[in-house]
């Protein structure tokens, strides 16, 4: 769910916390909302610590060397 960058952080959390409740009620568990809270929070901790996260902004460095075409240069022929 922490790709889905079209939401909002909260929207997405509450979004992955519907979705783990319908699966494991699916596979036969019941468990309360600060459980399902807790577990879509330490899966989203573990997704962030190995280099998931997006909510930083994407950033692109500046070019450092000017980059010059070749093509359309009929110096060589």
């Amino acid at each position: 769910m922490a790709v889905l960058s079209a939401l909002s952080k909260t929207d997405r959390g509450k979004e992955a916390e519907r979705y783990v409740n319908i699966e494991l009620k699916k596979r036969g568990f019941d468990f309360d909302a600060q459980t399902i809270t807790g577990l879509v929070e330490k899966a989203y901790q573990a997704y962030k610590v190995s280099g998931g996260d997006n909510h930083a902004p994407l950033v692109t460095p500046a070019p450092t060397e000017e980059v010059v075409s070749d093509e359309g240069n009929d110096q060589d022929d």
